[in-house]
């Protein structure tokens, strides 16, 4: 070795010192640590692309022995020339390879240089061109769009996006002026136009869909905090009254907590190890070729947190809100700052209690504090803020607001897969689905499943002569293959983890997931996407940890058909009482779209929450 090589290598190993939590997220030089790893041991080069470098997580065993270990990186990579994609894992500390895994037939999420081809092939391919001419368009008054699709079986290998156009012309809005008939399928590993189809011209809208706030403004509404905010942070780890988690920006997943529990004193009592969004499938309801390829899986291919967009102050979250950027990486594996990409604050939470005793005319009541945290990300046309609220009640929330500007086609006529919303455009019928990953740990690991359906006693002339009693009912989920289940609203059904500690009233503490409204996927039973994404078979799924399994859809499903997930960690129907045990919950959303609805989406909250259940022995909030 050279003495200017070794000397090198000393200077780049010169790294940042060891974060501060176990789940503390990759620095800026920890990225630069794991890729120049990677380039020296020749697994990486300057023509390589990073779909992942994050955290390798430690094992659980160790994060609740309070175990140092030395912090690694997991790196997912990928080769255009061979359409390969390759996994790794560094040690941050040894600046070495731990394992180097190439994956034939898989393709990892799609990055910068994906749109870039796919925009630029289109934009100079001769089809297109004449399709334009024929509009009496120029290119440059066109935007192209790119995004993930329906598999065919007869794609291969291809890496393909699809690309359609829009008419922007200046204007702020790009996707108000659909221009109808043109789409084009482009294999961006092998740099190749595969089709353009111009299924013939349709009018397109004068509609520019400019935004622009209507009425009065009202007058100043301002909240104050003048001793300053309750919470406090040490890195990403959060404290807030009786509430201590940490938090992270992902990738692909965006905003994830860890370890948040309830401090008693000094002791900390875990409830959730690990919440996050998993996965994200948007299917559209039009059978027109020109659109019924729209099925994108907005986590696993284009990145939650990669998506993430900068927060507003008093618009996005509240002006007393604290921003914080985060740290990712480019697609070249260059430390990469995302600006004001989470939001911490506290919210009014409303009334906490209250009561007016009758006699007296004494009125105890309480406001209550909500803790946020807050990332949104930018898919396309679409805006998702998500929010985990932490209640004093020992609550946690999650909120989508689901905003943005919708999917639209250009049409001359009514459309029965969409409602018209400007002259010329028709907004198409979609869904939305979201699948949380939520790995309870309630008042330790071992954790035993039930589910609680309420209903009514047999009317008895003896035991139920008015008929109008009930009973909860609380049923044990033994095992993977039994803990497939739906939800049900007449059943007022939720499903409740319970560990083996007893409350001072000798039941077992536990908490409940309590469903939200929610929507079944409506596609039919012979779709392939109910292949593709076949947890959205089902609105609950329970299996046993296992850190392999990550996604409900897979680790690529990304060009796939058919990549497993959920209805393949199952298959050993492994035993869930007294376990450690993963919830995985899928959130529908059937969106209708409205004229109301455009130009841009006026939010749309959908959510679900997590509530003690004999965790406390009576309310925290009283004495």
């Amino acid at each position: 070795m050279s003495r200017f090589r070794a000397v090198w290598i000393a200077i780049f190993f010169h790294s940042s010192a060891l974060a501060a939590g176990p789940f503390e997220p990759l620095s800026g030089s920890e990225i630069s640590t794991a890729v120049n790893v990677l380039k020296l041991y020749g697994k990486a080069y300057s023509s390589t692309r990073f779909s992942l470098i994050t955290l390798q997580e430690p094992e659980k065993t160790e994060v609740y022995q309070n175990k140092t270990s030395f912090r690694k990186a997991r790196v997912v990579l990928y080769e255009r020339s061979k359409n390969l994609t390759a996994e790794a894992t560094i040690d941050l500390q040894k600046k070495t390879i731990l394992s180097f895994t190439e994956l034939p037939g898989t393709q990892p999420g799609f990055m910068t240089d994906d749109f870039v081809i796919a925009q630029q092939l289109v934009g100079r391919d001769p089809r297109w061109l004449e399709a334009m001419r024929k509009r009496g368009i120029s290119p440059a008054q066109a935007m192209l769009e790119t995004a993930g699709g329906r598999v065919y079986e007869d794609d291969g290998d291809a890496r393909v996006l699809v690309v359609t156009s829009y008419l922007r012309a200046g204007a702020w809005n790009g996707y108000a002026r659909p221009i109808e008939g043109v789409v084009a399928r482009v294999d961006v590993a092998r740099r190749v136009v595969l089709s353009v189809t111009d299924s013939g011209e349709v009018p397109i809208s004068r509609d520019r869909g400019e935004v622009t706030p209507a009425g009065t403004p009202l007058k100043p509404l301002v909240v104050k905090q003048p001793s300053g905010s309750s919470f406090t942070l040490n890195g990403h780890e959060v404290r807030w009254d009786k509430w201590k988690l940490s938090y992270a920006l992902h990738a692909r997943e965006g905003l994830v907590i860890h370890q948040a529990g309830w401090m008693e004193g000094k002791t900390f009592r875990p409830i959730l190890y690990r919440g996050s969004l998993a996965e994200m499938v948007v299917p559209y309801g039009d059978a027109d070729p020109n659109h019924n390829w729209r099925q994108p899986f907005d986590a696993a291919e284009y990145g939650l947190g990669s998506t993430a967009s900068p927060l507003t102050l008093g618009a996005d979250v509240p002006e007393h809100a604290l921003l914080r950027n985060e740290t990712l990486f480019s697609q070249t594996g260059a430390p990469q700052q995302m600006p004001r990409a989470v939001a911490i604050y506290e919210r009014d939470g409303g009334v906490l209690y209250r009561h007016m005793d009758p006699a007296t005319k004494k009125v105890i009541s309480r406001r209550a504090r909500e803790l946020c945290l807050s990332a949104v990300s930018t898919v396309g046309n679409y805006d998702y803020l998500l929010t985990w609220v932490f209640r004093q009640d020992g609550t946690i929330k999650v909120e989508i607001h689901l905003t943005g500007i919708m999917a639209a086609k250009g049409s001359a006529q009514p459309e029965m897969s969409g409602m018209k919303v400007a002259e010329g455009v028709v907004a198409l019928h979609h869904q939305h689905f979201f699948n949380f990953r939520l790995d309870l740990d309630v008042d330790g690991i071992k954790n035993t499943p039930l589910e609680m359906n309420t209903m009514a006693l047999d009317f008895s002339p003896e035991t139920n002569s008015t008929g109008n009693a009930m009973h909860a009912m609380l049923d044990s989920i033994s095992s993977e293959l039994n803990g497939i289940r739906e939800t049900s609203s007449d059943t007022a059904r939720n499903w409740v983890v319970q560990s083996n500690r007893k409350n001072a009233l000798g039941d077992l503490t536990g908490y409940a997931l309590m469903p939200g409204k929610s929507s079944p996927l409506i596609a039919a039973p012979e779709a392939p996407l109910r292949t593709r994404a076949a947890f959205l078979e089902h609105s609950l799924w329970i299996t046993r940890f296992n850190p392999q399994e990550r996604y409900p859809a897979g680790e690529y499903p990304t060009n796939n058909p058919d990549p497993g997930g959920l209805k393949d960690y199952v298959q050993n129907d492994e035993p869930l009482q007294n376990q450690d045990v993963v919830l995985w919950y899928t959130l529908g959303v059937t969106h209708i779209p409205r004229p109301e609805e455009w130009p841009i989406m006026n939010s749309h909250v959908a959510g679900f929450s997590l509530e003690p259940l004999g965790f406390f022995s009576q309310n925290p909030m009283v004495k």
